[in-house]
């Protein structure tokens, strides 16, 4: 369920399949989407991919109800907090325009009061949260069929993942 979500998001936002999305079926503890990488980065495509961070850990409380949710998405977690706070802090994607750096070196400190970006990363993650989760549900058949094939075959191929989703009248 946890790697359908994200290939589904992926998908949708993206406009690809995913290169392989994989699962580990004899414990079901591990799985994996292989993404094609970006050539640069826009101010869309990381709130795009932070919502496919997301998708994951959406899908599992879609399908399972949220005290069923699985430890499963902490290395998601992890990797979309580190992105917004990219975005916010680094990039200049947020409302200050000011960056804002942590470092030990005094001759690197520019700026590094992150504590009023914090708030700012969070309202962030929380939409897209959001966000995801309306696009699941707005394609919860799509979803089943993923989370079918998935438990049938372990993986899916990329183009095993477009006629997926074309007979679930998504055009990728």
């Amino acid at each position: 369920v946890h790697e359908a979500g994200h290939a589904l998001v992926y998908g949708l936002l993206l406009g690809q399949a995913p290169q392989e999305v994989k699962i580990n079926i004899a414990s079901f503890e591990g799985g994996y989407n292989s993404f094609a990488g970006l050539k640069v980065t826009t101010r869309q495509n990381a709130l795009d991919m932070m919502c496919v961070g997301l998708a994951g850990r959406v899908a599992e409380e879609l399908v399972f109800g949220e005290m069923a949710c699985t430890t499963g998405a902490e290395q998601d977690y992890k990797q979309v907090t580190a992105e917004a706070a990219r975005y916010i802090r680094h990039h200049g994607f947020g409302a200050r325009l000011a960056r804002t750096d942590v470092t030990v070196e005094i001759d690197h400190h520019i700026y590094t009061d992150v504590a009023p970006s914090n708030a700012a990363i969070e309202e962030l993650l929380q939409a897209q949260y959001q966000r995801a989760g309306a696009l699941l549900r707005q394609h919860q058949g799509a979803l089943n069929h993923l989370v079918d094939a998935l438990m049938d075959h372990g993986m899916i191929a990329r183009h095993e993942m477009q006629a997926l989703m074309d007979r679930s009248g998504i055009r990728i």
